[in-house]
């Protein structure tokens, strides 16, 4: 507060901010609020609309950001990492079993970008099968000559039941052939170290550690690897043709808390948080 010893009349601003003055200096203060408004408004033009989709590269990468926010096809050096990276979940509405996936066009799309990074801004809602609202949610991603951070925050609207290792979580795809001959170095929770491969044929007996904290991908001349630093959020591994799929899943998802194995409500305003980053090493 900024008060005034001889007296006067107090004025009360929007902003909950309250000002003892003299009527002789109103006219500074109102000159003063305008600047403040101005500094308030040069933060958020850091930030300028783009429409989407919009496709980025830079000297080693390139990618697009589909009108669902979701992206596409992202390589470097002009080897495939992955398909599609979208945010999903499954559970029960109502009792009855929904999938959710990042379909609809966003409401928000926005970019704010330097000499050398990126950063994308996007929110939007997520549906369920039969298109009832379920979620608003916010992508923030950070692209950089080496490295690709990916920050997420849903937030239910409504209640939705889910087992413990079922939240909302990010799931990449890419066709098992762009990683044949790669080995994966996958680094587990406990820091156990797994080094294995993709065969060209599926292989029922080859099994991968399920709750990893890096998968790093090994290709001729460099190296991809998805990490998260947090210890409430881990990676797995999954190959589709189990399923009669071509592709592998890479899930990557928030820890909740252990529940039993049937599925437990999450109330409207349960928000669930998750980060990560793909990181390129040349060699």
């Amino acid at each position: 507060m900024i008060y005034f010893r001889n007296g006067g009349a107090t004025l009360n601003i929007k902003n909950g901010i309250e000002m003892k003055l003299y009527r002789k200096y109103f006219l500074f203060f109102v000159i003063l609020l305008m600047f403040e408004k101005q500094d308030i408004k040069g933060a958020d033009d850091d930030f300028r609309d783009i429409t989407l989709p919009f496709d980025y590269s830079n000297n080693f990468f390139t990618c697009r950001m589909e009108n669902s926010g979701t992206i596409s096809n992202l390589k470097f050096e002009k080897k495939l990492i992955f398909m599609k990276n979208l945010i999903s979940a499954r559970g029960k509405i109502n009792s009855k079993g929904t999938r959710i996936y990042q379909t609809e066009k966003v409401t928000v799309s926005k970019i704010k970008e330097d000499a050398d990074t990126k950063n994308i801004l996007i929110k939007g809602f997520l549906f369920s099968t039969d298109k009832t609202k379920v979620v608003e949610f916010e992508e923030n991603i950070v692209f950089s000559s080496g490295k690709v951070e990916f920050r997420y925050e849903v937030k239910l609207l409504i209640e939705m039941e889910m087992k413990h290792w079922n939240p909302f979580f990010s799931l990449l795809t890419v066709p098992a052939e762009a990683y044949y001959g790669c080995p994966l170095e996958m680094l587990d929770t406990n820091g156990g170290k797994t080094i294995s491969g993709v065969a060209e044929d599926y292989r029922k007996d080859l099994k991968w550690p399920g709750r990893l904290k890096s998968m790093k991908i090994v290709f001729n001349d460099f190296s991809a690897e998805f990490a998260t630093e947090s210890e409430a959020v881990n990676i797995s591994v999954g190959d589709g043709r189990a399923w009669k799929s071509k592709d592998l899943e890479i899930i990557i998802r928030p820890v909740m808390r252990k529940f039993p194995k049937e599925d437990v409500p999450y109330p409207a305003g349960t928000v669930f948080k998750w980060t990560y980053d793909i990181v390129f090493d040349k060699y």
